[in-house]
């Protein structure tokens, strides 16, 4: 599920983008059609879930779990469902991705274990909010809209009036100077950088203007995204791209590093669970694997 994971299966030939090509790589993707039922919860909770009627089911949950100071792994994953459900994603995701680093106990751990295998663990991990818009604004700029996604995801996990430190709004995480620059550049004057619509608009712009002044290079757009052009173009012209995974690991900011790391493998985790060619691909590597350990336990014996 990681960055290096994605950088094996472009180097074995798979059709996942490297970074010269991530940017139009456009795999028909398959969000879920049906719902799994809840890893926990009352009978009404998880028929109120299996409806869709989540406003409903995050009040009952929240109900139910009053008072409570500590959750379980099941409740742990059904909180971030009920979370997500509602939009509340940032919290959402924190509260699945805890249970990769709850202090526990051998038997909670092996519940843990089998939670994560379940698609309700990864569907709530990497959810799809503001898909309908990111994959048309995304298209409009010929993004792949799975690598906004995984930009989106990196920036602010999904909350639409997120404000960083440093000022930056949104979704998409624009410095309030950079949108009025991309208002001039496109002849708006009317826009919200916390309306959903024009943060993903402005920032898919902004997204597909890093990949130009870099020559469609998804990785020095990226790091542009993250450090600006400017620095990314110094460094580039100081020290040349040559082997670009030795380029990745030698960018001397820590955090634009690791934000490489985490977009692309963000873009990874999306093909990984959601596209059906992907998936196909892992389950023959798996078949492999396991008759070839098959085969090297028949011939010990």
């Amino acid at each position: 599920h990681t960055y290096f994971a994605w950088r094996s299966a472009s180097q074995l030939g798979w059709q996942v983008g490297d970074f010269t090509t991530a940017r139009n790589i456009n795999l028909p993707i398959n969000r879920p059609s049906a719902r799994s039922p809840l890893p926990t919860g009352s009978t009404a909770l998880n028929e109120l879930y299996l409806l869709g009627q989540d406003r409903d089911a995050s009040e009952h949950w929240q109900f139910a779990m009053r008072g409570r100071l500590s959750k379980n792994a099941k409740e742990t994953l059904t909180d971030g469902v009920m979370r997500i459900g509602v939009n509340d994603n940032i919290k959402g995701i924190a509260q699945a991705e805890s249970l990769n680093w709850l202090d526990v106990t051998p038997a909670e751990q092996a519940e843990i274990d089998t939670l994560k295998k379940q698609p309700i663990f990864w569907q709530t991990v990497y959810p799809f909010p503001y898909w309908d818009r990111v994959s048309s604004w995304a298209g409009q700029r010929n993004l792949s809209p799975i690598l906004v996604m995984g930009l989106i995801r990196q920036e602010s996990r999904f909350e639409a009036e997120i404000l960083s430190r440093s000022g930056a709004v949104g979704l998409m995480q624009i410095m309030p100077d950079t949108g009025r620059w991309i208002a001039s550049k496109k002849g708006r004057s009317n826009y919200s950088l916390k309306d959903p619509e024009n943060n993903i608009e402005f920032g898919t712009w902004y997204f597909d203007y890093t990949h130009r002044e870099f020559n469609d290079n998804s990785m020095l757009a990226i790091a542009s995204y993250n450090a600006g052009p400017g620095a990314i173009g110094r460094w580039v012209k100081s020290r040349g791209i040559g082997d670009p995974d030795e380029f990745v690991e030698g960018i001397p900011y820590d955090e634009t590093r690791g934000y490489v790391y985490r977009v692309f493998g963000n873009y990874w985790n999306y093909q990984l669970l959601y596209s059906p060619q992907i998936r196909q691909r892992i389950a023959q590597l798996e078949s492999e694997t396991i008759t070839a350990s098959s085969r090297t336990k028949g011939a010990n014996k």
